[in-house]
């Protein structure tokens, strides 16, 4: 009796045994199995913090505002106004076709005003496109539209008789043509005038041969001053009609031939970098370019 119960025992002792080996081969199966490199790989759920979404910014947002800018893109001065163009055509004669979709009713009522309402009368107006700028006499003002889109076409001629009629080329006390030319743009960009001298006669000559004689035309003070008074709660719109006005002034004056570079920069305290290149006109083949460069800041606060 006793050695079958003793028989009993070691059978379940074996069965124990395998038992026990079998869960242990498992188990290192199961190690092996996790070492091993799977193709498809658990993605991690992301934390609150890398599932947030950066805003996306519009043009009116202020991360689209540029507050340097070196070109005026599309956009066009005609008759102290700013619209964005969709072409513009410059023939040979120097007229121009420009192009333009309003956005708004009053862009589109502007744009008919420019049509003299006399076919004899030619309204003059201011134009500035890039680094070109004249004045320029309406010749036409045509609307198109093509599914109810209007868009206007306004063609335009150079007024050459009065360009720079304002503005004596002539050398004075010292000063060059040139150097004059190089005060002027000083003014318009900067608001610079040379300090009064003693001889009062001198200065106020100086003065005119600078700012202009011709009340109704005279450069009274920078350009930038009063339209900061006016866009200062649109920065970009004010550097881009900044610009314009100041290539329209800059050219108009006979200041300069062409534009190189203009950049304007608007840094704190309202305070207007500026960087300026335009060469003068060669009034003869054999003369030297002359170039006027200014590089400066405005003060945007100066009271007009």
């Amino acid at each position: 009796m006793i050695r079958g119960i003793s028989d009993q025992s070691g059978i379940t002792q074996k069965v124990t045994v395998k038992n026990a080996l079998k869960d242990s081969t498992s188990k290192v199966s199961s190690r092996k199995q996790s070492n091993i490199p799977s193709t498809q790989k658990a993605i991690k759920p992301k934390s609150s913090n890398t599932a947030k979404k950066e805003p996306i910014s519009t043009d009116n947002s202020i991360n689209s505002f540029k507050k340097s800018i070196s070109s005026s893109d599309a956009w066009v001065l005609l008759d102290d106004k700013l619209f964005l163009t969709e072409s513009v055509d410059t023939q040979a004669d120097k007229s121009v076709k420009i192009y333009i979709l309003p956005n708004a009713p009053t862009q589109e009522a502007a744009l008919r005003n420019l049509q003299p309402e006399q076919n004899y009368y030619r309204k003059q107006i201011s134009y500035a496109y890039q680094n070109e700028a004249a004045m320029m006499q309406v010749e036409s003002v045509i609307s198109t539209s093509v599914k109810g889109k209007t868009t206007f076409i306004i063609t335009l001629k150079p007024c050459s008789q009065i360009q720079g009629k304002n503005f004596m080329a002539m050398s004075f006390n010292g000063y060059s043509i040139d150097k004059i030319a190089e005060l002027r743009a000083r003014f318009i960009l900067l608001n610079e005038l040379p300090s009064p001298t003693q001889n009062e006669n001198g200065y106020s000559m100086l003065s005119y041969l600078i700012k202009g004689y011709d009340n109704s035309s005279k450069i009274e003070q920078c350009v930038f001053l009063n339209l900061w008074a006016r866009l200062k709660n649109d920065p970009q719109l004010f550097l881009t009609h900044a610009r314009l006005a100041a290539i329209y002034i800059l050219k108009t004056s006979y200041t300069v031939e062409h534009i190189l570079e203009l950049r304007l920069t608007l840094l704190k305290n309202n305070i207007l970098s500026v960087q300026f290149s335009g060469q003068r006109k060669q009034n003869y083949s054999d003369q030297e370019t002359f170039i006027i460069n200014v590089k400066g800041n405005c003060d945007l606060n100066t009271p007009i």
